[in-house]
């Protein structure tokens, strides 16, 4: 992802919320055979760092992202 790339997806608008890790936005989600999901980590900070992450689900159905080795549960995300 290029510079430009990674701008313009820290600018736009956020469909939810996590507080950790400085303010975790979620940007997209990309519906598919694999599900993604786009977000910047750092948000409310000067260095935001924007990933791709595959979203996973657990044996009970309950679907989530690995951030920095953490779980990230989409049911506890704050929608926007």
């Amino acid at each position: 992802m290029t510079a430009l790339e990674k701008q313009a997806v820290i600018e736009q608008k956020a469909i939810g919320y996590w507080t950790d890790f400085g303010g975790v936005e979620v940007k997209t989600i990309d519906y598919g055979i694999d599900d993604y999901l786009t977000c910047v980590s750092f948000a409310t900070t000067d260095t935001p760092k924007v990933h791709y992450l595959k979203i996973k689900t657990t044996r009970g159905g309950r679907p989530y992202v690995i951030i920095y080795g953490h779980n990230m549960y989409l049911d506890q995300c704050l929608k926007v």
